[in-house]
């Protein structure tokens, strides 16, 4: 093993992201529909978005709830611990 293996193996963020997915379960974010709007809402980490599944992905909001309009726009969401 070479030493840049070990350090991405042992990387505190990495550690941190196993255990919030392990608590959280694979799936944190949820999203509910009221009122011509979208609320997305999760119990920790950083929500990102995207205009494509495979686009490199933004960092939108930092708390845990985050609430867009629910039109015809077409967007990809994700959780980064």
């Amino acid at each position: 093993m070479t030493p840049g293996q070990r350090e991405w193996i042992c990387a505190a963020s990495r550690i941190a992201a196993h255990y919030s997915a392990g608590l959280y379960t694979l799936h944190p974010l949820s999203i509910k529909l009221a009122g011509g709007n979208a609320t997305l809402t999760w119990p920790t980490g950083t929500l990102q978005q995207a205009d494509f599944a495979a686009s490199p992905y933004t960092d939108v909001a930092t708390g845990s709830t985050y609430t867009v309009s629910a039109g015809l726009a077409k967007k990809f969401y994700r959780v980064r611990f």
